[in-house]
């Protein structure tokens, strides 16, 4: 009987392993979406619900009670980009069955915070039945915030060129003019233009 006993123990051995294993790469996986602010999502179609990871849901601002519809989906997004998303997901997604790849504005629910997020979404189709979605969503906020500076600050350097731009050009019309008057009257020019 001993053999029949080191098998049992050596069964659960590998089974603890195994759950070893599995915890350590949940935890990495956990880790690694909290490092990158990415969550995850698996929406059904057939019901239209999904299931979220814990780092989604701390970007969405949801808790474990809050409803989880493309309905509910639909009203975390930013009003301004409601009807685009709308559009977007209705349109690219569900008729033309393409990747989803779409940056966007969601208000969380905790604290009516508007953020920027980027979502990822892969369609799962049989038997020409849509079925899944499965794909993640990263909080970009801190980017977005930053790209809409830039192109604020290059806006402005673009004003304060074409004024600069400008006026220099209007300096060279009055310094021709001058020229020209000086030249009429037999005196010599005054300014060298190079064009």
């Amino acid at each position: 009987h001993p053999v029949h006993f080191i098998g049992a123990n050596q069964d659960i051995t590998q089974r603890k392993l195994t759950e070893l294993m599995l915890e350590k790469s949940e935890l990495f996986f956990r880790q690694s979406q909290e490092a990158a602010h990415i969550g995850s999502y698996e929406l059904d179609f057939s019901d239209g619900t999904w299931v979220s990871s814990k780092v989604l849901d701390e970007i969405l601002g949801l808790n474990q009670d809050s409803e989880r519809t493309i309905q509910s989906w639909l009203d975390l997004i930013f009003e301004e980009d409601r009807s685009m998303m709308t559009e977007y997901i209705q349109s690219h997604v569900i008729e033309n069955r393409l990747s989803f790849d779409k940056e966007y504005r969601i208000q969380r629910k905790t604290d009516n915070v508007v953020c920027w997020v980027h979502g990822l979404g892969e369609l799962v189709v049989e038997n020409d039945v849509l079925k899944y979605m499965i794909g993640t969503v990263q909080d970009i906020t801190g980017r977005k915030i930053t790209e809409i500076e830039l192109q604020d600050r290059m806006q402005e350097l673009l004003r304060f060129q074409q004024v600069t731009v400008g006026r220099e050009l209007t300096m060279i019309e009055l310094k021709k003019e001058i020229n020209q008057l000086l030249k009429e009257n037999g005196l010599a020019e005054k300014y060298r233009i190079v064009e």
